[in-house]
């Protein structure tokens, strides 16, 4: 399982590999540059039956990025809000400033925030995408492996987590998506700002 390579972001690169011990009824993973809350996965970990099923782990890997996702979402909507709220429309000569600085300095305050959020936001998205390809894998592996998922009770239990998680991952792309589209509106909106002469 790998993240999307992320430049120059390069703490957000990270792959994660596992295996199965029928020696030692055990799941050995590796996690190299995985930047999570690790509390948060060993709660995961805990509440799931990682034993009985391994593919489990992958699945509570996602689900823990997801929650960082979700935050950095959370940051770049109040962004986006701030800067629509400062981009209302106005002249130069009535533009009134929200912070005491002048329209240049809120110009550049607008610029640089969108030039910031828009290339995360589509990073963010690419990586829900490559999550969503994970679950799917995991799926199919777990069906592969156990047969009749319908039979099997920790088949379910990870098919019902991966459902799950696909509904939270299309939830947060939605969301990306339409920041993505308020992005561009503020964007536009900015690049037709006349500047003071």
């Amino acid at each position: 399982m790998r993240a999307p390579a992320s430049y120059p972001e390069a703490r957000e690169n990270w792959g994660l590999t596992m295996s199965w011990s029928s020696n030692h009824n055990a799941v050995f993973a590796f996690a190299v540059g995985l930047n999570v809350d690790w509390d948060y996965l060993r709660f995961r970990l805990q509440s799931m039956p990682v034993r009985d099923n391994p593919l489990l782990l992958p699945l509570a890997v996602v689900d823990t990025c997801f929650e960082r996702h979700t935050t950095e979402l959370q940051k770049h909507g109040h962004t986006l809000f701030e800067i629509e709220g400062m981009t209302r429309v106005f002249t130069w000569d009535d533009y009134p400033s929200r912070s005491g600085t002048s329209p240049e300095e809120d110009f550049d305050k607008f610029t640089k925030s969108l030039s910031e959020v828009r290339p995360r936001l589509a990073y963010l998205f690419m990586q829900l995408e490559a999550f969503i390809d994970t679950i799917h894998d995991t799926e199919r592996i777990h069906k592969d492996r156990s047969g009749s998922s319908e039979d099997n009770e920790p088949a379910a239990d990870v098919l019902s987590v991966a459902a799950s998680l696909e509904c939270n991952a299309r939830a947060l792309q939605r969301i990306c998506r339409w920041h993505q589209e308020v992005a561009q509106s503020l964007g536009d909106v900015v690049s037709t700002m006349n500047t003071p002469d």
